[in-house]
């Protein structure tokens, strides 16, 4: 019934979070309709954390929650743990599109420097900052508001004991809160 099709189906996808597209194409001549399925690919686990709990879900680059996740430890998976509060839940974005691609950029630059996160988190949503705790490491903190520009390479610098920077574990902290700026103790 190929009639029975409705038009614009595509554009609806809330009640299927897990996935990103879907386009349907009818072929009256051959009486066939043709589906295609764009899955959500999971970059990491957002968690929101509560005194007495969390909830965590997978998310996609675009920030969009679309599955329940179990809470993840260690570096091989990216983890956010956002103690800010907010009420999140499946099909909602994290982060505005500007905030998401800041915070891949923070990802990337981490991964790119053979940094791991012991933890990243999001304590004040207002602040638009993330704190990451490293293994061995200094505390980093971050700005979503602006991208990690020369971060990458500070952070490059640090880890890799080019001599212009203290050793990483006698570092407490290294922060990147101000653009173009670098502040450590």
């Amino acid at each position: 019934r190929i009639f029975a099709w409705p038009s614009g189906a595509e554009k609806n996808l809330a009640l299927l979070p897990a996935v990103a597209s879907i386009a349907i194409s009818k072929s009256f001549r051959n009486q066939a309709v043709h589906i295609t399925v764009t899955e959500r690919k999971p970059l990491g686990i957002w968690c929101a954390m509560t005194n007495l709990s969390s909830s965590c879900w997978w998310f996609d680059e675009r920030g969009i929650l679309f599955a329940k996740a179990l809470d993840s430890e260690g570096g091989l998976l990216k983890t956010v743990h956002d103690y800010s509060g907010r009420s999140l839940g499946i099909g909602m974005p994290v982060l505005s599109p500007a905030l998401m691609e800041n915070l891949l950029g923070i990802f990337e630059s981490l991964t790119m420097n053979g940094v791991t996160a012991q933890e990243v988190k999001l304590e004040d949503f207002v602040n638009e900052e993330i704190e990451v705790v490293t293994h061995n490491g200094p505390r980093l903190y971050f700005s979503l508001r602006f991208p990690v520009g020369n971060a990458a390479h500070v952070v490059a610098q640090i880890f890799s004991n080019s001599g212009k920077f203290p050793s990483p574990k006698k570092l407490q902290y290294v922060d990147f809160r101000v653009e173009n700026r670098v502040y450590y103790k």
